[in-house]
């Protein structure tokens, strides 16, 4: 099967968007998060660390998708008969930098996620007493 560039800009543009959504899911969760520790909302933030957490979990999930299904299209769009066609070698190039932006971003989200864990565990193991 013969694929074209469009094919290529297709899996590009799908990745991107995942990618959008797990910044907005990331976003969301870590603004809930801060909201209910500064008091903005009425919460406990032992419970709103969790909310968060579930959400970053979600964002995760996401982004890491988004690398696994990027990959897997662009190397089949990719592949040894393509080679010699007009904008593939440009192509070959940035896959990996897509690639490694999206690995990059999944790591940035699992020490965030892992950070409010450990400080939801210690505000379960310690409460403070008002």
């Amino acid at each position: 099967m013969t694929y074209s560039l469009t094919d290529i800009y297709n899996s590009e543009l799908i990745a991107c968007s995942w990618f959008g959504v797990s910044l907005v899911l990331l976003t969301s969760a870590l603004l809930f998060y801060h909201m209910t520790r500064v008091s903005s909302l009425e919460m406990n933030s032992t419970v709103a660390g969790i909310f968060a957490i579930i959400l970053m979990i979600i964002s995760m999930g996401l982004c890491i998708m988004a690398v696994y299904t990027y990959h897997a299209r662009i190397s089949r769009s990719i592949n040894k008969d393509n080679k010699d066609k007009d904008g593939f070698s440009q192509e070959r190039k940035i896959s990996p930098v897509i690639t490694t932006f999206g690995i990059i971003l999944a790591i940035v989200e699992i020490g965030i996620c892992v950070t409010i864990i450990k400080g939801t565990i210690k505000r379960i193991t310690n409460p403070i007493k008002k």
